[in-house]
């Protein structure tokens, strides 16, 4: 698996040329942004007033809340480091990983 998290450590040309055409928009309560799963995304520092907040775990200030859908395929199934709640080679079932279209199933509802 590839470590795009770490991207300016372990390769600081790449980070860089990807910085360097990267955008950051200002959004507002209420607005959506959306990427496909090959857009490279990362969190910036979150800024109020010019002061950063809530960085390093500090929760001391305002904090900053998301809510984040991923759509895949129903035959999907996880591979190592996917996730911690499912074993390798297993599909995406269950209250995490809930069947929303063509709709929702009763029994995967009924786990919350």
């Amino acid at each position: 698996a590839y470590d795009t998290c770490r991207m300016e450590e372990l390769s600081s040309s790449c980070n860089a040329q990807l910085y360097s055409v990267s955008q950051s928009y200002d959004l507002q309560p209420g607005d959506v942004l959306m990427w496909d799963r090959w857009t490279f995304h990362r969190t910036d520092p979150f800024e109020r007033g010019g002061k950063v907040v809530n960085m390093n775990n500090d929760y001391s200030h305002e904090a900053k809340l998301r809510y984040t859908l991923r759509y895949i395929p129903s035959n999907a199934k996880t591979v190592s480091g996917t996730s911690e709640c499912l074993s390798d080679g297993l599909p995406f079932r269950g209250k995490y990983f809930p069947q929303v279209w063509p709709k929702a199933l009763n029994a995967e509802m009924e786990q919350w």
